[in-house]
């Protein structure tokens, strides 16, 4: 229901924004993880073979089922007969042609077929295999798609970052310029802030470089038109004072909802099914058959008579070269790598989810540091700036305070970049990406 709403949401702001000729899109996280399943061209792709794997379910299906068809057929013929010696008593023992015209249906009924059982399960077990492969390709997507995202906006918070950098540097070199009218500022402080102020103009180009570019991906991802225009709205963050020391997960719901376990899980239960099909392949099988049609000389020529037959056929098994056995043994082996391999996924997946917490708890951390040390940087500035104004110095001093408040103010972008990552990472590995909203 909550997707379903948020894809109403989507088309209701499209039609909105079309309604009012807006040239620009808003687009939400929520929005834009929504609409990865009908829009990014990998889920696509992905969700095809899916639909093969439920059309191979119906397919192997079909040797369940009885069969039945319409045959018609004119033949004209001639026989020999051998081996007989009718020709010692002047009989030829080549007849003479004839025509044949028969039409009718023939039905075939699996009464019993424990093969074809098997291989009905076995598609229906690869069928939920594909399933669960479905939904994990297309959580990786999510995951992609909500870093895009993220990295986008980081990138339009660089560039917001780019445009402050550049007034202040503006700032700097009017200053410097009226002090320098007064006589309080030399030649070479001019220069060094016209060189700051060239410094921050290739800032900026290179924000809005990446801006471009990130944008561009986070469209490939989603499948708009590469001309449209977005913006992006973004999301808040958690403080690390409401994240407790240890995970509140626990690792059997996690292992539930992570479809890459499951796969193993359903390749594990398949297993077992191919080793009883290998004994089941000694059993015998139980086939009911019939036709029913006319039979004429000519087709259509009035002279047609009634030709039916019915029967039951049972197949036996004796001695197929020890092929059986070794198909056990071989489903017998796979049993037991599976075993292996869902250990292995289930104790990867607890690992992911120990080093993603500790991760995110890392990052939340740093995220306060970066704030103290942005606030400090900012009270250096304005400490450097009052300094310049009051002539103690020149403006080598409070240049070397606006770069260390430009790096405190990237730093603090960069912490809550790694910060947004994280988060959507620890809430992949926990099974949805959707979780960190």
């Amino acid at each position: 229901m909550k997707r379903f709403l948020l894809v109403v949401m989507c088309m209701v702001g499209q039609s909105l924004a079309l309604a009012q000729g807006a040239s620009e899109r808003l687009l939400s996280l929520e929005m834009a993880l929504a609409e990865v399943e009908t829009a990014n061209l990998s889920a696509l792709a992905a969700r095809e073979g899916l639909e093969q794997a439920v059309e191979g379910v119906r397919q192997s299906r079909a040797g369940l089922l009885p069969s039945a068809k319409l045959v018609a057929g004119q033949s004209r013929n001639q026989s020999v007969t051998v081996g007989l010696g009718l020709e010692r008593f002047g009989a030829s023992r080549q007849s003479d042609p004839y025509s044949r015209a028969h039409g009718g249906l023939e039905v075939d009924v699996p009464l019993i077929n424990l093969t074809s059982f098997a291989r009905y399960r076995d598609a229906k077990y690869v069928a939920e295999i594909s399933e669960f492969e479905y939904a994990a390709a297309l959580e990786d997507i999510k995951l992609a798609v909500a870093k895009s995202f993220v990295g986008a906006l980081r990138s339009q918070e660089l560039l917001e970052l780019a445009d402050a950098t550049l007034a202040r540097s503006e700032k700097l070199r009017k200053l410097v310029e009226d002090r320098l009218g007064a006589g309080s500022a030399t030649p070479i402080d001019l220069m060094r802030a016209k060189l700051e102020v060239t410094s921050s103009r290739q800032g900026k180009l290179e924000a809005e470089t990446q801006l471009f570019e990130s944008l561009q991906q986070l469209k490939l991802l989603l499948g708009l038109d590469l001309d449209a225009e977005i913006r992006l709205l973004g999301f808040p963050l958690e403080t690390a004072e409401g994240l407790p020391r240890e995970p509140n997960v626990r690792l059997d719901d996690v292992l539930s909802q992570r479809e890459d376990y499951l796969v193993h899980l359903t390749e594990e239960d398949r297993d077992k099914l191919l080793v009883r099909a290998a004994g089941w392949q000694r059993l015998p099988s139980l086939d009911l058959y019939g036709n029913f049609g006319y039979v004429s000389e000519e087709a259509f020529d009035g002279e047609e008579d009634e030709d039916w037959s019915l029967g039951i056929s049972v197949s036996v098994p004796l001695f197929e070269g020890f092929e059986t056995k070794a198909e056990k043994a071989i489903a017998e082996s796979r049993v037991r790598a599976a075993a292996y391999r869902l250990r292995d996924a289930e104790l990867q997946i607890g690992n992911e989810v120990a080093v993603f917490w500790k991760r995110l708890l890392m990052q939340e951390q740093s995220l306060v540091l970066g704030e103290e040390a942005l606030e400090l940087a900012e009270t250096s500035y304005r400490l450097a700036l009052d300094r310049f104004k009051n002539g103690a110095t020149d403006n080598r001093e409070l240049i070397e305070s606006q770069l260390a408040l430009n790096s405190a103010e990237s730093n603090l972008s960069d912490q809550r970049l790694l910060v947004s990552l994280s988060r959507l990472e620890f809430a992949s590995v926990c099974g949805a990406v959707e979780n960190a909203l």
